[in-house]
């Protein structure tokens, strides 16, 4: 009994740090990067980068960063989250990201840039494939079609409110994304923990611990020859939350 405790909390702790090291801290680095990255471009890619909006996205960004690294388990308050993780927080990051990047494409960049980014978001709408994104994705390709000098102005406005409704669309598509693949993750967490439980259980009300032992390594073993041949659907699908 003793010798399975230690093997079934051995195995707990395994878990919940390489869940951590391997999940948890890349999420965080990632967005690190991609706060900073944001305060570069809100200077180099606006027009005017000392206006009061260009301001606002860089302290929105600023207090971002700081949150992001204060994440880091080491205190006391900040424990629970080697047992509870993730709690929506990253979550919530990349929805602030999203959002940075939807104000600084659709409403401050130069109007140099506004094209090409519609083509990058007509591409990416056609792969949503969804009823409100076909619609964009058509609205945009009638958008960057020549018009007259006269009707160019209107034209520009309609380009960058039509951006940002693309990036919008193409951002919560995403954002759905990652936020499947997270609750899978601690779904799957807790239902480890949970069948952890059971085997111990069952080992102290009917002995055998032994078979509860073999069965658990026959089960990740099987788990673990599944992976390399791609049975797991899905498994290449990209979330990452580039822009």
């Amino acid at each position: 009994m003793g010798i399975t405790l230690l093997c079934l909390l051995l195995y707990w702790l395994s878990i919940l740090l390489t869940r951590w090291h391997h999940i948890a801290k890349s999420v965080h680095v990632m967005l690190e990067e991609q706060f900073e990255a944001l305060s570069t471009r809100l200077t180099t890619e606006v027009e005017q980068n000392n206006s009061p909006e260009v301001q606002a996205l860089q302290t929105m960004a600023a207090d971002w960063l700081k949150r992001v690294k204060s994440w880091e388990p080491w205190s006391w308050d900040r424990c629970w989250d080697w047992f509870m993780w993730s709690r929506g927080r990253e979550n919530a990051a990349w929805v602030a990201v999203h959002e940075l990047e939807r104000q600084l494409a659709a409403f401050l960049a130069p109007q140099a840039h506004v094209n090409p980014y519609l083509r990058w978001a007509h591409a990416e709408l056609r792969v949503v494939n969804k009823p409100g994104a076909i619609a964009v994705a058509d609205a945009i390709e009638a958008a960057l079609k020549p018009c007259s000098d006269a009707d160019r102005p209107l034209q520009q406005k309609n380009q960058k409110a039509l951006l940002g409704r693309a990036l919008a669309i193409i951002n919560a598509d995403r954002d759905a994304g990652f936020i499947t693949l997270m609750e899978w993750q601690n779904k799957a967490s807790w239902l480890i923990f949970a069948a952890l439980l059971i085997i111990l259980f069952l080992v102290a009300a009917a002995g055998n611990a032994v078979l509860f032992l073999a069965g658990a390594a026959g089960g990740y073993l099987s788990r673990v020859m599944r992976d390399p041949q791609g049975s797991t659907p899905g498994a290449c699908t990209d979330y990452s939350h580039s822009s």
